[in-house]
């Protein structure tokens, strides 16, 4: 339960992995006995939000196939291959597939590794495009009552998709970047952003001008969360060009010390690089 339904999971009145919920001394399970039969009943703590909402009504529904069955003992399944049981071998390549639903998401990841950038900014790609990051909606899972408007434009809720993709102010970073390094201005997902900017240079190549044209979306992406964090905590205006000049001095810096080119600038408004 905690692990495919996180949201409900911290609004519920107990966190256990186990469907249950303490009431008094002992533990009631939410499964109600009505003869043969039976129904759930899913208790929670506090008001949901919206996206807890629709996690709560995801569990409703897949609970609504299961029910419990006295005349068996609990026993633990291994869900990927449940004849032949757990094994690391086996852990492993369900992790490296990616999460159910997700399948570019295990190429993604492939990628966000043999990317020429900083171990931190990897890190981070990874929580992104997990949802992991603490934008303002996921903080709010905790607290419902703080104002998840967006740090940066202060008009919609800061979910990441708004954040790194729709926000006003980052849409004018991604028009001049569209100019300086030919990435497309996105208007989806971020995965089709990655997938964008994958594809400034054909598949295989490996030269430096390719390695230097994949760091162009990731440091886009850092420095919109370095330029969000400091309004945040240093109280600071945001700026369309404030991103910009992050954006040019990190493809700047990369470009040199972890692609390994022997320059790397921005000449007419158009990053340039000599191998």
């Amino acid at each position: 339960m905690s692990i495919k339904l996180e949201k409900i999971t911290e609004a519920s009145i107990d966190k256990k992995n186990e469907v249950m919920r303490f009431t008094g001394n002992k533990y009631e399970r939410f499964w109600r006995a009505r003869g043969e039969t039976g129904y759930w009943e899913v208790l929670v703590r506090r008001n949901l939000n919206d996206n807890e909402v629709e996690e709560y009504l995801k569990l409703l529904e897949e609970l609504q196939c299961k029910k419990v069955v006295d005349s068996k003992s609990d026993e633990i399944i291994w869900s990927p291959k449940p004849g032949d049981g757990f094994s690391v071998k086996g852990g492993y390549s369900w992790v490296r597939r990616g999460r159910p639903g997700s399948p570019t998401l295990a190429r993604m990841y492939k990628e966000v590794r043999e990317c020429k950038i900083p171990l931190k900014v990897k890190a981070f790609l990874w929580n992104l495009f997990q949802e992991r990051i603490l934008t303002k909606s996921r903080l709010a899972r905790w607290d419902p009552m703080m104002d998840v408007r967006c740090v940066l434009c202060g008009e919609t809720e800061e979910t990441a998709t708004h954040l790194f993709i729709l926000c006003p102010l980052v849409k004018q970073v991604w028009r001049w970047l569209a100019v300086a390094g030919g990435v497309g201005c996105p208007s989806g997902t971020l995965e089709e952003l990655w997938l964008e900017g994958k594809g400034l240079c054909a598949t295989g190549d490996r030269s430096v001008r390719a390695k230097f044209t994949q760091i162009f979306v990731p440091a886009a992406l850092w420095s919109i969360w370095l330029i969000r964090n400091h309004c945040v905590f240093q109280g600071s205006i945001p700026y369309a060009e404030n991103i910009r000049e992050s954006i040019v001095r990190l493809v700047t810096d990369w470009g040199i010390f972890c692609v390994g080119a022997k320059s790397a600038c921005l000449v007419n408004g158009v990053f340039m690089v000599h191998e």
